[in-house]
C-alpha cells in the first residue's frame, strides 16, 4: 500500500512541476524565482527543552538578500520546532524521491514497532554548537537518514532518525516513540504529493 501511494506521489509531483515551468508565461500571479536554500540546518544551542514538533510541507519562502527579490525553494521542508521557545532547532530540505525514499525507509521499523508508553519528542545535538546563538549553522549537503534498528542503540524502544551532514556524519539525533513517528510518515508523503508551487528559473520579467 504504502509502495503503491509513493509511485503515485511521484507522478503526481512529477506532472505538477512540467505544468508549474510551462505556466510561466501565461497570466495570472507572477511565478516566483527559484533559488535553493541551505540544505539543512541547525539551532545555535546546546539542548533544547519543552515540548517539539514536526512541520513538515513543500516549498520554502526564503528573504531574499540586500536587493535581491525574495524566492522560493520547491523542495519538502523537514523541520523540529520548539512551539513554547518559537525557535527551529532542526530543518533539512528533500526533494520528492528523497523525502519518498524516507517515508519508505521507516515502514518497516514501524510494523514491528511494539505498543509503548508514549514520551516527548527529543533533539539531541552530536557536537557543541558555536557562533552567533541566534542564527542556525547552515549544514551543506545535509540529509535525514532513517536509523534502522541495526544503527540505533538496542536498549532504546524510541524510532529514531538523524540529521547527516555530506561525510554521513551525525548533526542531530531526533527521538520519537511509534505513534510520532507514524504521524510524521504521513506529513511527509502527503507534502511529498502535494503540488510544487508555480515557479521559474529566473525573475519575471514580462512577455
Amino acid at each position: 500500500m504504502i509502495a503503491g501511494l509513493m509511485r503515485s506521489c511521484l507522478a503526481v509531483c512529477s506532472t505538477g512541476l512540467w505544468l508549474a515551468a510551462l505556466g510561466g508565461c501565461g497570466g495570472g500571479p507572477k511565478p516566483l524565482v527559484v533559488q535553493p536554500g541551505p540544505d539543512a540546518a541547525v539551532a545555535r544551542i546546546s539542548q533544547p527543552v519543552g515540548s517539539l514538533v514536526w512541520v513538515v510541507h513543500r516549498g520554502v519562502h526564503d528573504r531574499g538578500a540586500a536587493g535581491e527579490p525574495p524566492s522560493v525553494d520547491p523542495r519538502v521542508l523537514v523541520a523540529v520546532l520548539s512551539p513554547s521557545n518559537a525557535t527551529w532547532l532542526v530543518q533539512g530540505r528533500m526533494d520528492t524521491r528523497s523525502a519518498l525514499q524516507l517515508a519508505f525507509a521507516m515502514q518497516d521499523d514501524l510494523n514491528a514497532a511494539a505498543p509503548s508508553k508514549a514520551h516527548v519528542m527529543s533533539v539531541q545535538f552530536m557536537r557543541v554548537p558555536s557562533g552567533d546563538p541566534d542564527s542556525m549553522e547552515p549544514i551543506p549537503g545535509g540529509q535525514w537518514v532513517w536509523l534502522d534498528s541495526d544503527n540505533r542503540a538496542s536498549s532504546s524502544t524510541d524510532l529514531v532518525i538523524a540529521l547527516q551532514d555530506a561525510h554521513q556524519q551525525n548533526v542531530c539525533l531526533v527521538h520519537m516513540d511509534a505513534a510520532t513517528a507514524r504521524t510524521f510518515q504521513r506529513q511527509v508523503l502527503d507534502a511529498a504529493a502535494a503540488r510544487p508551487v508555480r515557479l521559474t528559473s529566473t525573475p519575471h520579467r514580462g512577455h
